[in-house]
């Protein structure tokens, strides 16, 4: 995930999106990588999908914090 994160914070997204997309593939339940990916989501104004994302994220992880806030800032968008 982190080479992932790295592509999303040098602005590459289509990368960084397909890097998620291929841990998601062997880690399904990985809500870490699916807050990652509803960011670059949201960069790429792929506001629903991201908050799709993040739904299946909340349902997997609870009331998690970190979720609730990128959920506020896809919304804000």
């Amino acid at each position: 995930m982190k080479y992932g994160t790295f592509l999303r914070r040098v602005n590459r997204p289509e990368q960084a999106l397909a890097q998620f997309a291929a841990i998601l593939q062997e880690v399904p339940d990985d809500v870490k990588t699916m807050r990652q990916m509803a960011l670059v989501l949201a960069t790429l104004g792929r506001f629903d999908e991201a908050e799709a994302r993040l739904k299946q994220a909340e349902a997997l992880d609870g009331a998690n914090a970190q979720t609730f806030r990128i959920l506020g800032l896809v919304r804000e968008s």
